[in-house]
C-alpha cells in the first residue's frame, strides 16, 4: 500500500445500482475470510444487495444514497483493544475494496443496526459498517448535504501539527526519512467527522528514538480511529505495532 493509493481513496456516500460482480466479492470474503481467521475476536461479514439499514437516514449526516453492499465489523468484546483493532483491520479491508475500484466509506452511526444481516453472538458488538459499491459520480448533491460537506472538509490539515515531538523536525526527518510520507499518510486517514485524532509521539531513547501513536481517552470513536491510523502509516514506518493507547511501534 502506497501513500498514492491513500490519497486517492476518499469517502464515498452515493452509489449506482450496479451489483458487485463475482470477482470483488470472492476477493473481499477472501479478505475478510483471512483477517477472521488470524485476528482473534474479529467476526468482519460482507452483506449484499440489503439496502435496509439506511433505510430513513437520507437527510443524515453522510446523506447516502443507493447502498445496498457493505462490510459489518462484528467483534468480540472480551478481547482488549478489540476497538483498535477493528479501526486496523477495517482500513486493510477498505483499501482492499479500494484495489478494486470500489468505493468504500466508514459509517458508525447513520444506520438501523436492527436492520443490518449482520449475525452477532452473545459476546459480540457491531462496531460499525463499511458501504461498498460502484461510485455515482453523476450524482448531485443537495443544498444541506454540500454545506455539511464543506464544513467538515474546510480545515486542511497540516500533516506535521500531527507530530508531538521535542527534537527538531529537521533531526527527525534526517533520521527517519520515512517520517514525513508517514505524517502524509496520517493526515489522509480516515477518522470520525474528519477530527484525525491520532498523534505522533517520538522521544531519543538512548542512539535510537521511541515512536508512539495516541488518541485522547475517553472516546471509544477514538479508539477505531487509533487503528485505522495505525493501518495507515503501518506500510511506511518500519515496524510493527503493539496495540494499546498509546500504541509503540516495536522492531525499529
Amino acid at each position: 500500500m502506497s501513500l498514492t493509493q491513500l490519497q486517492q481513496r476518499h469517502s464515498v456516500r452515493k452509489y449506482t445500482s450496479q451489483p458487485l460482480d463475482e470477482t470483488c466479492v470472492n476477493a473481499l470474503r477472501a479478505a475478510i475470510t483471512d483477517i477472521n481467521t488470524h485476528e482473534a475476536g474479529m467476526r468482519f461479514q460482507l452483506i449484499t444487495d440489503d439496502p435496509e439499514p439506511f433505510r430513513g437516514f437520507g437527510r443524515s449526516y453522510g446523506f447516502f444514497s443507493g447502498v445496498r453492499n457493505y462490510i459489518a465489523a462484528v467483534v468480540d468484546t472480551s478481547y482488549t483493544n478489540y476497538r483498535e483493532r477493528a479501526g486496523f483491520f477495517g482500513m486493510q479491508l477498505v483499501m482492499k475494496a479500494c484495489a478494486l475500484g470500489l468505493g468504500t466509506c466508514f459509517v458508525s452511526g447513520t444506520y438501523s443496526a436492527s436492520h443490518t444481516g449482520a449475525r452477532v453472538r452473545v459476546g459480540e458488538e457491531l462496531l460499525f459498517l463499511i458501504t461498498v459499491g460502484h461510485e455515482d459520480t453523476h450524482a448531485k448533491a443537495g443544498l444541506i448535504a454540500s454545506l455539511a460537506t464543506r464544513i467538515i472538509h474546510r480545515k486542511h490539515i497540516d500533516a506535521e501539527s500531527l507530530l508531538e515531538s521535542d527534537i527538531p523536525l529537521k533531526t527527525l526527518y534526517e533520521d527517519i526519512p520515512s517520517l514525513p510520507e508517514a505524517l502524509q499518510a496520517l493526515a489522509c486517514a480516515p477518522s470520525a467527522m474528519n477530527k484525525r485524532p491520532t498523534r505522533l509521539h517520538i522521544t531519543r531513547q538512548g542512539h535510537d528514538y521511541e515512536i508512539k501513536a495516541s488518541v485522547a481517552a475517553g472516546n471509544p470513536a477514538y479508539e477505531i480511529d487509533l487503528g485505522i491510523a495505525l493501518y495507515s502509516i503501518s506500510d511506511i514506518l518500519p515496524g510493527a505495532w503493539d496495540w494499546g493507547n498509546p500504541a509503540t511501534l516495536l522492531r525499529y
